[in-house]
């Protein structure tokens, strides 16, 4: 318990001191500003939910003292609330009910789920931020764009046909589900991280996933339809709704990479297919078209994916073997890992079950 404690206290000012670092307003804070739930990631991964809430709730103070009530408030809730929830799902189990005594751990599927409405959930703290009103919001994209625009020296280098409001209002529209996508990506990325730190130290109670058989859960292609539908709506319901479509075609979007793996095994160049969708997803994604067009199609392949089942058509590429797309492992020590907080190595058994 001390140890939990511990950790969570030092996962929590670490937090806030790469959450801190967006004061400095260059390139890389923002990409230690995107690595503050690592800490607390690993800390719930590692040592239990209840060290990841600790942790939390240390950062939020420290934030507080740092930066403000307003920032403190911010970073709870794109922050820490969300890597202590997906802590605790992470370290979710269950034995089967079918008597063998199995443990079902929560499946991967629903977790990058979950991280996909809770990146739609990403427009409320900056609308908290601007007081609760999409026009200051909008005013201080304009604003942020025009001042890049003034700083670059690029003003005087533009068209005389170029009109910097339309661009603005094109800015204004967008900036939201581009923010929830990055959100999404970096969480995700971190949380593999995690995963893989807490992996090699010992300590990570499940099992590693195949990636490549998660599933979606069938119920977020009709939260998709209806968030596209909605996100036609005018003023903030739209945008609300276009931030939540944006953050279920980047899960659809993973799936239709996990899909991409299973389906081109049989292929001779399997390599160069998959290296090239990662070369245009990575390398060209600095370019809005392109990498809109691959996701898209990506995410298709997801949702194709959910309908006709591609990967049980290749051998041995069908979903996991649990219900639902749960792992399904032999029982551990007849224990539930869903909040273990011993500080010995508890996962000797499902070590010897991992899989890359």
């Amino acid at each position: 318990m001390v140890n939990q404690i511990a950790i969570g206290i030092a996962a929590g000012l670490a937090a806030a001191l790469l959450y801190g670092t967006v004061a400095a307003g260059t390139a890389l804070s923002m990409v230690l500003f995107y690595m503050a739930a690592l800490p607390l990631l690993i800390a719930g991964l590692g040592w239990g939910w209840a060290s990841a809430l600790v942790g939390a709730a240390i950062a939020a103070v420290a934030a507080f003292f740092m930066l403000g009530a307003k920032a403190s408030l911010l970073f709870m809730l794109a922050v820490c609330a969300p890597a202590v929830w997906l802590a605790y799902l992470a370290n979710l189990a269950r034995r089967s009910g079918n008597g063998s005594g199995a443990v079902e751990w929560y499946p991967v599927g629903r977790l990058i789920a979950w991280v996909s409405v809770l990146g739609g959930l990403l427009l409320l703290p900056s609308v908290i931020a601007f007081d609760f009103s999409l026009a200051a919001y909008e005013a201080s994209i304009r604003e942020t764009f025009s001042r890049l625009l003034e700083g670059g020296g690029g003003a005087s280098e533009l068209p005389p046909d170029f009109d910097p409001e339309a661009l603005a209002a094109f800015f204004v529209r967008f900036v939201p589900p581009v923010s929830v996508m990055v959100w999404i990506g970096m969480s995700l990325a971190n949380l593999y991280v995690a995963g893989r730190i807490v992996q090699i130290s010992g300590r990570l109670k499940r099992p590693w996933p195949d990636l490549t058989r998660l599933e979606l859960p069938r119920a977020l292609a009709g939260a998709l339809a209806g968030a596209l539908i909605a996100s036609f709506l005018p003023g903030l319901p739209g945008v609300v709704a276009g931030s939540f479509a944006a953050g279920f075609l980047f899960a659809f979007m993973i799936q239709g990479l996990a899909v991409m793996h299973v389906v081109t095994r049989p292929s001779k160049v399997r390599p160069l297919i998959l290296g090239g969708v990662y070369f245009v997803l990575v390398f060209l994604g600095w370019s809005g078209a392109v990498l809109s067009w691959s996701g898209l199609l990506l995410a298709l392949l997801g949702l194709a994916e959910q309908v006709v089942a591609l990967r049980s058509r290749v051998p041995g590429g069908g979903p996991g073997a649990g219900p639902g797309g749960r792992a399904i492992l032999p029982p551990q020590n007849g224990r539930d890992h869903s909040n273990d907080n011993s500080d010995g190595n508890s996962n000797d058994d499902s070590n010897q079950n991992q899989r890359d």
